[in-house]
């Protein structure tokens, strides 16, 4: 039967294990912020009286094979991470359990972040992993059932695109040039970030405060810095008309060992439908492939003009992302989760 406890550091070679067998393109957000935190914590995030300093700081769960509860002897089946914005990310692969084993496990998890009174503000994860999340949580909440609680909760397409010679070949248009984000107004871009937010994850109201973080991770480079060190790389570019007017932007969630995440793209209303996303999402990608810095690149999208500008560029559909996040964060109880989900046979 499989069981949980929480990782420390000194596991994280565990994680990376995992992330190698499914696939490091399957496993972009975890990877990315234990980057950023340069490792996991030695104890409970929460117990040491963690403050919400930034969005990678976390509690890591690991999911262990029959007699898990040790390193030891066994197999890491998956992960569950509780952030400091609430969001759980599930990496609970299809295969790596039956399906009453894995609903078993994963109300025991939840059950145990509700005896420690965590708060769930949304659910991350592969369609077939992080469904089941939001199927315990709307039987254990039956409020959740109606989607007015829920900002969003869709399944996107998750698209993949291994960069080739090919992608130098994308035609671009010659009246428009690229710049970087500095060389553009701030207001501009908070104005078209804040947009992207509530259009594409359903929020009321735009975290002003996350979007400046975000600009100021995308002015923070450097081209002096040493070819291949992170300050020389751009996480986004801007797309500027004939008459020098920012018209889309291309950028990068997180980058991990060659493979990247896209997000944003985006382009204002009014100037949209006339290719200048794919001109300069393609142009992102021909940097990356041109100074060897990225292999694959993955991204997420539902709306069809997306997709078809995605597959356009060359991406294609490998499943399907779900991201579930509420209106408001919910307070998890103990009591809320049953003891026995399913009958699971030995």
């Amino acid at each position: 039967m499989n069981s949980f406890r929480l990782l420390v550091r000194g596991d994280e070679p565990l994680i990376h294990d995992l992330a190698a067998t499914i696939g490091r393109h399957r496993a972009m957000f975890l990877l990315n912020n234990l980057k950023v935190t340069e490792g996991l914590a030695s104890v409970d995030q929460y117990e040491k009286g963690w403050t919400p300093t930034q969005a990678s700081e976390g509690d890591y769960y690991g999911i262990f094979g029959p007699g898990g509860e040790s390193v030891e002897g066994c197999q890491l089946a998956g992960v569950v991470a509780h952030f400091w914005n609430n969001n759980l990310v599930v990496q609970f692969p299809s295969d790596a359990a039956s399906e009453d084993t894995k609903r078993e496990v994963l109300n025991k998890l939840l059950r145990h972040l509700g005896e420690k009174c965590r708060m769930i503000g949304g659910v991350r994860g592969h369609e077939e992993e992080a469904a089941v999340v939001v199927q315990l949580l709307q039987t254990a909440y039956p409020q959740l059932c109606d989607p007015s609680y829920w900002a969003c909760n869709a399944g996107d397409i998750f698209m993949e695109l291994h960069l080739s010679d090919s992608i130098m070949d994308f035609p671009t248009d010659a009246r428009c040039r690229h710049v970087l984000p500095k060389d553009v107004p701030e207001e501009t871009m908070i104005s078209w970030l804040s947009d992207f937010e509530t259009s594409t994850l359903g929020y009321e109201e735009a975290n002003i405060p996350r979007i400046k973080s975000r600009i100021d991770a995308y002015v923070q480079y450097d081209p002096d810095s040493p070819l291949h060190s992170p300050a020389a790389r751009p996480r986004a570019w801007v797309l500027v008309d004939e008459n020098n007017v920012p018209v889309s932007i291309a950028g990068m969630s997180c980058r991990i060992d060659g493979v990247v995440q896209i997000g944003p793209v985006y382009t204002p209303p009014e100037h949209r439908r006339k290719g200048y996303a794919r001109t300069i999402l393609a142009k992102l990608l021909q940097e990356e492939y041109r100074h060897g810095w990225t292999q694959q690149a993955v991204l997420m999208a539902d709306d069809p003009y997306a997709i078809r500008c995605y597959e356009a560029v060359g991406f294609r559909t490998t499943g399907h992302y779900r991201i579930a996040l509420l209106q408001n964060p919910l307070s998890l109880g103990e009591n809320a989760f049953a003891r026995d989900v399913v009958a699971v046979t030995e």
